[in-house]
């Protein structure tokens, strides 16, 4: 019953968090996208560079991943020492947690009439930003490696 009440309060603070995070996501691609921009003006043909897109995308997918650390960092703080039924529920919420931001920026990348370099970069990030979630539960390294400054409780 422990487990299914802090799947329920991590669940719900979460996905507010979440929905606020997406802010953030986008803000961490700005500055690729304001120089994406700058380049796309000058070209005389209007194709945006290469360069901007993947600055967009590295700045989206460190903020994203970010996210991800924390989410991992407090499940696992409370699972620390204990051996409970049903971890699976509160790691799936936390999965979802954690994946939320980049899934309402994809929705509206999707539905944008008219398409940035950040919108471009999400359908990167996205993708990325799930096989990052699986990656930094399976190999924790991977994420001490970049995002060790997290709290970890």
């Amino acid at each position: 019953m422990e487990t299914l009440k802090f799947a329920l309060l991590f669940g719900t603070l979460g996905f507010f968090v979440a929905v606020i995070y997406t802010f953030v996501i986008g803000f961490a691609g700005l500055p690729g996208a304001i120089l994406s921009a700058g380049a796309t003006n000058r070209s005389p043909d209007g194709i945006t560079p290469i360069w901007g897109l993947l600055l967009t995308m590295a700045g989206q997918l460190y903020a994203s991943l970010c996210l991800v650390a924390l989410s991992i960092h407090v499940v696992e703080a409370h699972f620390r020492g204990t051996t409970v039924l049903g971890k699976w529920v509160v790691w799936s919420v936390a999965f979802f947690v954690s994946i939320a931001p980049v899934i309402m920026a994809l929705k509206d990348a999707v539905h944008a009439e008219r398409r940035n370099v950040q919108h471009s970069a999400m359908t990167l990030t996205a993708p990325l930003t799930v096989l990052g979630f699986f990656l930094f539960l399976f190999f924790p390294t991977i994420m001490n490696a970049g995002w060790g400054w997290i709290p970890q409780f």
